[in-house]
C-alpha cells in the first residue's frame, strides 16, 4: 500500500465578537444590550470584553483575562451601576432609591480535577450616597457622602452532568461565600 502524508497549516485569526440585543419590559421600558470581545494571541493568551447596557438603568463592565496555564484563569474587571428603582409595600409605591456603584474586582479561577472549580478574589465597591425620597419607615444610610466596601470572596462549582442542555444523570451544586468589609479585615 501506498501511504500519504498530511501536514495541516493552521493560522489562527483574531477572535473577535460583537453582540447586540434589545429588551423592552414595562418597568425600565427599551434598553440596548452591546457586547464585544477579544482574544489574543500572546506569549500568555489573553481576552479583553467589553459590556453595556443603554438605557434607563445604564450599566458597563470592562474585564481582561489571562490564562497563563490551561484552565488557570486571572481576571480584572471594572463594573459601573447606575441603579434607580422604587420600593413596593404592598403594591403602593413607598419611595424612589437611585445610587451608582463603582466595582473593581481581581480573580483567580482554576478547575480541579475535571468537575471542580473554584475562583477566590477581592472586591472593591464604592457606592454613591441613595437619593432617597423621604419615608418614615425608611431607615436612612449613615452620614457622608459614600460606602466603600472591599469583600474577599470564594465561588466553587462541582458539576458532573452528562450534558450542558437537558442533561438526563449527573450532580451541579454550586456555592459561594463572601465576606464584606470596610477597612479591609473587620464585618
Amino acid at each position: 500500500t501506498i501511504g500519504y502524508d498530511l501536514e495541516l497549516l493552521v493560522n489562527t485569526a483574531k477572535d473577535t465578537h460583537l453582540n447586540l440585543g434589545a429588551r423592552y419590559d414595562s418597568q425600565e421600558h427599551a434598553s440596548l444590550l452591546l457586547g464585544l470581545a477579544f482574544k489574543f494571541n500572546t506569549d500568555i493568551p489573553s481576552a479583553v470584553g467589553i459590556t453595556a447596557r443603554l438605557g434607563e438603568r445604564f450599566f458597563g463592565r470592562i474585564e481582561s483575562t489571562l490564562t497563563p496555564t490551561l484552565f488557570k484563569h486571572f481576571n480584572f474587571a471594572y463594573t459601573f451601576y447606575d441603579n434607580d428603582f422604587n420600593v413596593h409595600k404592598k403594591g403602593d409605591r413607598m419611595y424612589n432609591c437611585f445610587y451608582r456603584q463603582h466595582q473593581f474586582e481581581f480573580k483567580y479561577s482554576n478547575v480541579w480535577w475535571r468537575n471542580l472549580q473554584y475562583d477566590v478574589g477581592l472586591r472593591f465597591d464604592a457606592f454613591s450616597k441613595p437619593e432617597v425620597l423621604y419615608s418614615s419607615e425608611f431607615i436612612t444610610f449613615p452620614a457622608g457622602n459614600s460606602s466603600k466596601f472591599v469583600n474577599y470572596f470564594l465561588h466553587l462549582k462541582y458539576s458532573s452532568l452528562d450534558k450542558t442542555y437537558y442533561p438526563t444523570h449527573g450532580f451541579h451544586f454550586e456555592a459561594d461565600y463572601t465576606l464584606y468589609t470596610d477597612n479591609f479585615y473587620q464585618r
